[in-house]
């Protein structure tokens, strides 16, 4: 089994059992091993049932994590606070998703740049250059805005929910008789969520069409081009985007209430999309949970608009499997 695979960082986004094990590798990987390029070798698609069972087992810790908030995600609608809009029940989700959001992301690149384990990590970074202050700055600040437009999300979908529009709510995930419906619903969220990513990240890239206006090079003018600033990215360009990218991003963890999934399934999906993001961003090969196959999008912008756990990249050509340079990798050109 190989460090990529055990990391999660060869096929999926979601890191299998960050942070677990990615710090358990860094601890104990030997400061004489080398960098090896498996990780690199990227799969346009999973072609086993052992990528299948990565993909659901590495949604392990978020799992826990979101079963653990869940009492104080659940409370406005228990209390049915959340029928109508008011800063009593809106500010403190404000206030955890900042805090949360500041301590993971500061944790994270403590870890990666200036922690004891920091010296060892060095010949992993995938761009061996560091990111600027400067550009770390610029993340951090679009972060905010964005964790605030995740915060606005949940904020709608309670009172959603708190008011009918998502049909009869659930009060007890095991104890309702969907609860097939919300174990499968767990199960794939990394699927549905990244066809989610891929269909709305695609958007906001030039779509090269003259049948129709192209509105994805002026999505990509306005709004996805500050997510593309982020050169060399790092934990925080995971969410450095702006506000109407941030918005739609974090749409996906509305998909559940589509078909009357308990809250729950919510609250998983954005602890997903915003943590996924970050890590997968975090610019490190294994023993990190930095994505190659992201961080090729980032060095060649018209490709690898998703995740190889959804092949859609493959199934319309835009798939690369190699870095800059590379003569396996498809030749794009940036968009200006």
């Amino acid at each position: 089994c190989s460090l990529a695979n055990l990391c999660g960082t060869k096929m999926s986004s979601n890191g299998a059992f960050w942070p677990v094990g990615n710090v358990y590798m860094m601890k104990t990987i030997s400061t004489d091993h080398q960098p090896d390029n498996e990780f690199k070798k990227l799969k346009p698609y999973q072609d086993s049932i052992a990528d299948v069972v990565n993909t659901v087992i590495g949604l392990f810790p978020k799992v826990v994590l979101a079963a653990m908030l869940l009492p104080w995600f659940m409370a406005p609608l228990e209390s049915k606070a959340a029928e109508t809009l008011s800063l009593d029940w809106i500010l403190p989700i404000v206030g955890r998703d900042l805090v949360g959001s500041y301590f993971i992301c500061v944790s994270w690149e403590w870890l990666l740049y200036k922690s004891p384990l920091s010296d060892k990590l060095k010949k992993y970074k995938m761009n061996p250059a560091y990111p600027s202050e400067e550009q770390i700055r610029h993340d951090m600040y679009h972060s905010f805005w964005c964790v605030l437009c995740a915060s606005g999300i949940e904020v709608i979908t309670l009172w959603l929910y708190a008011n009918g529009y998502f049909g009869d709510l659930q009060t007890s995930f095991w104890g309702s008789s969907d609860v097939v419906c919300n174990v499968l619903t767990v199960a794939t969220t990394t699927y549905w969520r990244l066809t989610h990513f891929w269909f709305i990240h695609r958007m906001m890239h030039p779509w090269k069409t003259t049948i129709v206006p192209d509105v994805g090079k002026y999505l990509y003018k306005h709004v996805h081009s500050l997510h593309h600033k982020s050169h060399n990215p790092s934990t925080w360009a995971g969410l450095s985007m702006h506000p109407i990218e941030g918005t739609i991003y974090f749409t996906a963890a509305m998909i559940p209430a589509l078909w009357g999934a308990h809250p729950y399934c919510f609250l998983l999906c954005k602890l997903c999309l915003a943590i996924d993001s970050w890590v997968a961003h975090d610019g490190f090969g294994p023993p990190s949970a930095g994505v190659y196959f992201h961080f090729l999008h980032h060095a060649h912008y018209t490709v690898n608009y998703g995740d190889t756990v959804v092949p859609l990249d493959y199934i319309f050509g835009s798939f690369a499997a190699g870095p800059p340079g590379d003569s396996k990798a498809k030749k794009a050109k940036k968009t200006s």
